[in-house]
């Protein structure tokens, strides 16, 4: 499910590669380019997920590719749109293991 190539630096993360986030909710682009530095999820554990680099990089620059503004709410609302749909991934992945055990 990870799309964003990235390598530990430290304590954080540094994109290696180019990439584009789209957002269903907002029909917007975000590029995050290869190069960007981010911290992660500050202070909590490492959780296999796209979402705090992107939220990161919202934070630091704040726009869409097309230059609209993103807010607070918007930035918060995105982060969760991710991690939900991280969450739908592994219970898809957890009910199929069981469907193909457990006819």
């Amino acid at each position: 499910m990870r799309q964003i190539k990235y390598k530990k630096v430290g304590d954080g993360y540094e994109v290696t590669e180019t990439y584009t986030y789209y957002s269903k909710r907002y029909n917007r682009y975000l590029t995050i380019k290869d190069g960007f530095y981010s911290d992660g999820a500050t202070g909590a554990a490492d959780v296999d997920t796209d979402a705090w680099i992107v939220h990161d990089h919202i934070c630091r620059y704040a726009v869409w590719d097309d230059v609209t503004k993103i807010d607070n709410w918007t930035a918060s609302t995105i982060l969760a749109d991710i991690l939900w749909d991280k969450i739908r991934y592994l219970v898809d992945c957890y009910l199929s293991f069981w469907r193909r055990c457990c006819p």
